[in-house]
C-alpha cells in the first residue's frame, strides 16, 4: 500500500493555523479566569499550560465538527438543487 503525498494550500494552512489560535487565546483566558476566580498564584499561568493546551484542542475539535456539518448540510442544499 503505497501512501501519496497531502498537499494542503497555503491559504489552507494560513486557515486552519488562524482557527488553532484563536482556539489557545480562548484556552489561555479560560486560564487567567480560573487563577483570578479561585485566587491562585499567577505562576500557573505557565504551570497549567497543558490544561490549557488540552482545552485548545477539545475547542479545535468542536469547531472543526461544526464546520464538518456547515460543509455537509451546504453539500446537500448543493444536491437537492440539482
Amino acid at each position: 500500500m503505497k501512501l501519496k503525498g497531502l498537499y494542503i494550500s497555503p491559504k489552507r494552512l494560513k486557515k486552519e493555523i488562524a482557527i488553532f489560535a484563536i482556539c489557545f487565546i480562548i484556552g489561555f483566558i479560560f486560564n487567567i479566569y480560573a487563577i483570578i476566580r479561585f485566587q491562585t498564584s499567577w505562576h500557573e499561568i505557565f504551570s497549567q499550560l497543558g490544561y490549557v493546551l488540552l482545552i485548545t484542542i477539545s475547542l479545535y475539535f468542536i469547531v472543526f465538527f461544526i464546520r464538518l456539518i456547515l460543509f455537509l448540510i451546504r453539500k446537500l442544499i448543493q444536491l437537492i438543487k440539482k
